[in-house]
Protein backbone atom coordinates (compact mmCIF):
# COMPACT_ATOMS: atom_id res chain seq x y z
CA UNK A 1 0.00 0.00 0.00
CA UNK A 2 1.69 3.32 -0.85
CA UNK A 3 1.49 5.63 1.59
CA UNK A 4 3.00 9.28 2.68
CA UNK A 5 6.65 9.76 3.33
CA UNK A 6 5.34 11.77 6.37
CA UNK A 7 3.21 8.54 7.62
CA UNK A 8 6.33 6.33 7.96
CA UNK A 9 7.94 6.14 11.69
CA UNK A 10 11.17 4.91 12.71
CA UNK A 11 9.06 1.78 14.40
CA UNK A 12 9.03 0.44 10.48
CA UNK A 13 12.53 0.81 9.46
CA UNK A 14 12.71 -2.83 8.93
CA UNK A 15 9.89 -3.71 7.14
CA UNK A 16 10.23 -1.27 4.47
CA UNK A 17 14.15 -1.88 3.03
CA UNK A 18 13.26 -5.37 1.91
CA UNK A 19 10.70 -4.41 -0.24
CA UNK A 20 12.87 -1.60 -1.92
CA UNK A 21 15.59 -4.05 -2.74
CA UNK A 22 13.47 -6.44 -4.24
CA UNK A 23 12.04 -3.32 -6.19
CA UNK A 24 15.48 -2.57 -7.70
CA UNK A 25 16.72 -5.62 -8.63
CA UNK A 26 14.69 -7.02 -11.63
CA UNK A 27 14.94 -10.56 -11.78
CA UNK A 28 13.37 -10.81 -7.92
CA UNK A 29 10.99 -8.22 -8.25
CA UNK A 30 8.51 -10.47 -9.52
CA UNK A 31 9.05 -13.31 -7.18
CA UNK A 32 9.58 -10.85 -3.56
CA UNK A 33 6.14 -8.75 -4.90
CA UNK A 34 3.88 -11.62 -3.83
CA UNK A 35 5.41 -12.30 -0.82
CA UNK A 36 6.14 -8.56 0.74
CA UNK A 37 3.67 -6.61 2.94
CA UNK A 38 3.65 -3.27 4.55
CA UNK A 39 2.24 -2.76 7.77
CA UNK A 40 1.01 0.68 8.31
CA UNK A 41 -0.68 1.48 11.30
CA UNK A 42 -2.69 4.94 12.34
CA UNK A 43 -0.57 7.32 14.44
CA UNK A 44 -3.38 7.65 17.39
CA UNK A 45 -3.23 3.78 17.92
CA UNK A 46 -0.01 3.82 18.96
CA UNK A 47 -0.56 6.12 21.84
CA UNK A 48 -3.79 4.45 23.66
CA UNK A 49 -7.13 5.44 23.72
CA UNK A 50 -9.04 8.62 22.28
CA UNK A 51 -11.67 10.38 24.44
CA UNK A 52 -14.28 12.59 23.11
CA UNK A 53 -15.88 14.83 26.35
CA UNK A 54 -19.20 15.19 27.13
CA UNK A 55 -19.17 19.03 26.00
CA UNK A 56 -18.15 18.03 22.65
CA UNK A 57 -21.10 15.97 22.20
CA UNK A 58 -23.29 18.89 23.56
CA UNK A 59 -21.62 21.46 21.16
CA UNK A 60 -22.44 19.22 18.22
CA UNK A 61 -26.34 18.65 19.45
CA UNK A 62 -26.34 22.70 20.04
CA UNK A 63 -24.88 23.42 16.32
CA UNK A 64 -26.81 20.73 14.76
CA UNK A 65 -30.46 22.06 16.20
CA UNK A 66 -29.48 25.50 15.64
CA UNK A 67 -30.07 24.99 11.83
CA UNK A 68 -33.57 23.71 11.96
CA UNK A 69 -35.86 26.66 12.40
CA UNK A 70 -38.97 25.17 14.20
CA UNK A 71 -37.51 24.73 17.65
CA UNK A 72 -36.51 27.82 19.46
CA UNK A 73 -34.57 26.65 21.97
CA UNK A 74 -33.02 23.58 23.25
CA UNK A 75 -32.01 23.19 26.98
CA UNK A 76 -31.06 20.24 29.67
CA UNK A 77 -28.94 18.41 27.24
CA UNK A 78 -27.14 15.21 28.69
CA UNK A 79 -25.18 12.45 27.33
CA UNK A 80 -25.14 8.37 28.70
CA UNK A 81 -22.60 6.25 27.64
CA UNK A 82 -24.74 2.82 27.77
CA UNK A 83 -21.55 0.78 28.42
CA UNK A 84 -18.26 0.20 28.11
CA UNK A 85 -19.28 -3.10 26.47
CA UNK A 86 -21.32 -1.60 23.48
CA UNK A 87 -19.55 1.32 23.30
CA UNK A 88 -22.87 3.51 22.41
CA UNK A 89 -24.11 6.83 23.41
CA UNK A 90 -27.91 7.93 24.56
CA UNK A 91 -28.48 11.48 23.97
CA UNK A 92 -31.89 13.41 25.94
CA UNK A 93 -33.00 17.07 24.57
CA UNK A 94 -35.31 19.22 26.35
CA UNK A 95 -36.90 21.25 23.74
CA UNK A 96 -38.87 24.55 23.13
CA UNK A 97 -40.63 24.28 19.54
CA UNK A 98 -42.78 27.16 18.02
CA UNK A 99 -46.33 27.04 17.75
CA UNK A 100 -48.18 25.72 15.04
CA UNK A 101 -44.96 22.92 13.60
CA UNK A 102 -46.33 19.58 12.96
CA UNK A 103 -43.96 18.16 16.26
CA UNK A 104 -43.95 14.27 15.09
CA UNK A 105 -41.85 15.42 11.60
CA UNK A 106 -40.09 18.07 13.45
CA UNK A 107 -38.51 15.16 16.18
CA UNK A 108 -38.13 12.46 13.73
CA UNK A 109 -35.90 14.81 11.55
CA UNK A 110 -34.48 16.59 14.62
CA UNK A 111 -33.48 13.02 15.91
CA UNK A 112 -32.07 11.80 12.94
CA UNK A 113 -29.92 14.35 12.08
CA UNK A 114 -28.41 14.87 15.87
CA UNK A 115 -27.90 10.80 15.61
CA UNK A 116 -25.98 11.35 11.71
CA UNK A 117 -23.74 14.18 13.03
CA UNK A 118 -22.76 12.94 16.08
CA UNK A 119 -21.94 9.90 14.94
CA UNK A 120 -20.22 10.74 11.68
CA UNK A 121 -18.10 13.61 13.65
CA UNK A 122 -16.73 11.16 16.26
CA UNK A 123 -17.45 7.88 14.77
CA UNK A 124 -19.40 6.48 17.93
CA UNK A 125 -22.71 4.84 18.32
CA UNK A 126 -25.73 6.44 19.00
CA UNK A 127 -28.21 4.19 20.37
CA UNK A 128 -31.07 6.86 20.98
CA UNK A 129 -31.71 10.36 20.66
CA UNK A 130 -34.64 11.28 23.12
CA UNK A 131 -35.69 15.00 22.53
CA UNK A 132 -38.50 15.90 25.27
CA UNK A 133 -41.01 18.71 24.16
CA UNK A 134 -41.26 20.72 27.02
CA UNK A 135 -43.45 24.01 25.73
CA UNK A 136 -44.53 25.60 22.72
CA UNK A 137 -43.78 28.82 22.20
CA UNK A 138 -45.77 31.85 20.20
CA UNK A 139 -44.83 33.08 17.09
Amino acid sequence: MPVPVVELKTHYTGYFIDPLRGFFSRHRAAEHEATSKSIVRPAFSMYGKMRIADSALVDIVRLTVADIWEIKTISNIVVKVDGERTRSITINVDAVLFYGVVIREVMRLTQHRIKQRVEEMTAMNVAAVNIFVRRLFPR
